[in-house]
């Protein structure tokens, strides 16, 4: 957050609902925000240090039913035959979800 508030922040992830819809995304236009943005709207960064980190680790979801079978996948210790695809499109649960966000007071 060290950045000019004019630097446009592209994200890695976004959501989509269990009935495929799309939140806060277009499909097919860019996703960005800038550091200002995000900065005067996401409380979390404003966490002092032990705060932020105490509010990760009370927040984060349960991992997904295939988590281990990823891992072990990424880490080359198991091979797969016809589901990376599976694996890819299967659940993709992020810890940075909306569910975890920090409501403005």
């Amino acid at each position: 957050m060290t950045e000019p508030n004019d630097v446009k922040i592209l994200p890695g992830h976004f959501s989509v609902t269990d009935d495929g819809e799309y939140i806060d995304v277009t499909p097919g236009q860019p996703m960005f925000s800038t550091v200002g943005y995000i900065w005067e709207n996401n409380g979390i960064l404003r966490m002092a240090e032990d705060e932020f980190v105490e509010h990760m680790f009370d927040n984060l979801p349960s991992k997904p039913p295939n988590y281990e079978q990823v891992i072990a996948t990424n880490a080359g210790e198991y091979q797969p035959e016809d589901e990376e695809t599976e694996l890819e499109l299967g659940p993709n649960r992020c810890a940075a979800t909306s569910e975890s966000a920090v409501a403005d007071d």
